[in-house]
Formats: structure tokens, sequence, C-alpha cells
């Protein structure tokens, strides 16, 4: 492996972290409030719990076969064949995946400052532009970056959500289960949604030197992004279920609510932070993506930088057409995407490493 494709642990949490906490801001408010309204907290808690259960299974499991991905995991089992057919589906949801941050780069300036279309639509070409020169300079660079970038936006989130308590009516959140459970039981789906994109860690094991401490660290990246979602969850205090559930981005009306709401600059800034936090976690998308493409393709590192362009120029359609349709786009990733998530992050590894870790006797990693 090159060495600007080796990270440490530490590297690969922190773009565990990234790749999360970028992500659940956007619609992810709305659609739990939609669904288990004041309950929206248990649904956490719930998911934050499964989501724990799921991922130390799945790295006990991985931690056997350190050097292997997915793909190999169904080479080894079933034959090449499967091993297409799985590397596709984990293709499908790595540039869907990649696709959403950079949709999501222009819909938050376009919702914040109200862009016209031809900035929304240079904010998105620029953001793919400056991810591919990640991807060029390397997974170590994007690591880099995302130790960095992992300090901004939890900074960021803290910062809002400390700063936006004080005018939190806490009885919006009673009375406890007026609904049932399965509201409840429908927030807690869509919220293990967002957790299923921990699927990145078994595709970054085999990149990861001296794996030991894995399970440790992220475990406790899972129990951040998880308090951290409290904090997105602060609306539905401020301003009731049906207010949250009823607004766009409900994360911009938080900014508002915070510290950074108080002048258009300090706005500015927070947005901006959100923003750059999109293009990381499109560069960690984008690099995982063509890195699939080329196990999939047996692709050498020569032809894995020719890759860059078009998958580039593929990434980049799908976020425009994303954002081309935005009602449609919603729906899509609020109901139909989760399915897709769920397969990868679980169903798929699962039904791949239990017979594999049976069947095979491996090496485990030794601690750091």
């Amino acid at each position: 492996m090159p060495a600007e494709n080796h990270i440490t642990v530490r590297q690969l949490n922190a773009m565990l972290l990234v790749f999360l906490i970028a992500n659940f801001n956007v619609f992810l408010p709305q659609t739990v409030a939609r669904e288990a309204g004041r309950d929206a907290w248990i649904s956490l808690v719930l998911a934050t719990i499964i989501a724990l259960a799921v991922t130390f299974l799945l790295l006990k499991l991985a931690l056997h076969f350190p050097d292997s991905s997915v793909m190999k995991y169904s080479v080894s089992l079933f034959g090449a064949q499967i091993g297409q057919i799985t590397g596709t589906i984990y293709l499908l949801m790595l540039i869907l995946s990649t696709s959403r941050p950079v949709f999501k780069a222009g819909i938050i300036g376009q919702a914040a400052f109200q862009w016209p279309n031809r900035i929304v639509i240079g904010t998105m070409l620029i953001s793919v532009l400056i991810a591919g020169y990640l991807v060029r300079r390397g997974l170590h660079a994007i690591a880099k970056i995302s130790e960095y970038g992992v300090l901004v936006g939890v900074a960021l989130v803290l910062v809002i959500g400390f700063t936006s308590i004080s005018k939190v009516n806490w009885t919006n959140f009673t009375p406890v289960l007026a609904n049932g459970w399965l509201p409840v039981l429908k927030g807690t789906a869509t919220m293990l949604q967002h957790f299923a994109l921990a699927y990145v860690l078994l595709l970054l094991l085999p990149k990861t030197k001296q794996a030991g401490d894995t399970i440790k660290l992220s475990m406790l990246s899972i129990l951040l992004v998880a308090f951290l979602m409290c904090i997105g969850i602060f609306s539905i205090g401020i301003h009731g279920a049906a207010h949250t559930a009823a607004t766009f981005i409900p994360s911009l009306q938080l900014i508002h609510d915070s510290v950074f709401g108080r002048n258009v600059w300090l706005t500015a800034l927070a947005v901006a932070i959100w923003i750059a936090g999109q293009v990381v976690n499109a560069a960690i998308g984008y690099w995982l993506f063509i890195a699939a493409i080329a196990e999939t393709t047996g692709t050498n590192r020569v032809k894995f930088r020719r890759l860059i362009l078009p998958a580039g120029a593929a990434i980049l359609i799908i976020g425009l057409v994303f954002w081309n349709n935005i009602p449609e786009t919603r729906i899509f990733l609020t109901q139909y995407f989760k399915y897709l998530s769920y397969a990868t992050w679980a169903v798929i590894p699962i039904a791949l490493l239990i017979p594999v870790a049976f069947f095979q006797r491996g090496r485990r990693l030794q601690p750091e």
C-alpha cells in the first residue's frame, strides 16, 4: 500500500466523525420531528444503543481479517461473481453518499443566503474540484484534514448547543410516549440510517496501520455523535415538534437561535464551516468510491488517478440532479435511502463476516 494511503486509528475515527457529523444536520432533525415528534430523544437513545451493538459486532468480526475488504470477503466465500455484485452495491452506496454532501453544500448556502442558481451550481462544482484535489493527494492527506476539521466541526456544534440551550423549553419534550411506541420506532429507523454511514469503517479498516484500538475509539466516536445529535434536536425544544417538522432545514434555525445568529458575519462563519465539512465529507466518499472501483475491477495505482476526473463528473451530475429535484430528493433520502444504508452497514457485512469467521482462521491485530 502506498504511504499516502496509510492512516492511523485516530485518523480513521476522525474521518468517521466527519462522515457522520457532516451528514446528520440537514434534513434529519425535520424528518425525526415529523416521525417521532417530542419523543425524538427516545428514538436517538434507541438508535445509539443499536448502532453501538452493530458496530461492535462488525469490528469484532472484521478485525479477524484486517487486511481484507467486504468485497474480498464475498469473493473468498462465494466467488468472483458474488464479489462483483457486492462491489456494485457498495459502489452505488458510495456514489450516492458522495453526491449527497455536494448537493448539501449548495442547498445550505441557498437556504441560508438565498443564493441564485449560478452560485449554487458554482459552489457544487468547486466542492467537487476541491474534493478531487484531496483525492489526488491521497487518503493520508484527507485524513490529516479530517483530524483538524473534526475539531472545528465539534466546536461549532458545541457552541451552537451551549448558546441556545437557555432557549429550550423542556416541556416541549413532554408528555413522553403520548402517541405510543410506533412513532418512536419510525424515528429510530431514521436515526439508524444516519448511524449506518459508519459502514465506512469496514472500507477504511484495511488501510489502517496497527488498528488495535479501533473498537474502543469507534464506540467513543458514536457516543460523541449521539451527543451532538442531541443538540441537533434542540429545535424541538425551542420551537416545538410541529414547527421543526415544518421547517426546511431546522439546523439553520438553530444557528440563528445561537450566538452565531447575532449578526450576519457570525452566521456566515457558521455556514462556511458547515459547507467546508460537506467538502471534506465528499472527499472521503470520493476516495472510497474510486478505491472500490479499483478493487472491483483490478485497477492499478496509475489508472486509479485517471478515474478521478470521470468519477468527479459522475458525482457532480448526481449532486445536480439531487438539487434540481429537491422534493423528490428529500423523499428518496429520508424514505428509501435507508434500506441501502442498512444493507451496506449491517446486512451484507454480517452475512459475509460470520461465515468467513466460522470457516477461516484469521489473525487478530495486536493492540498498539
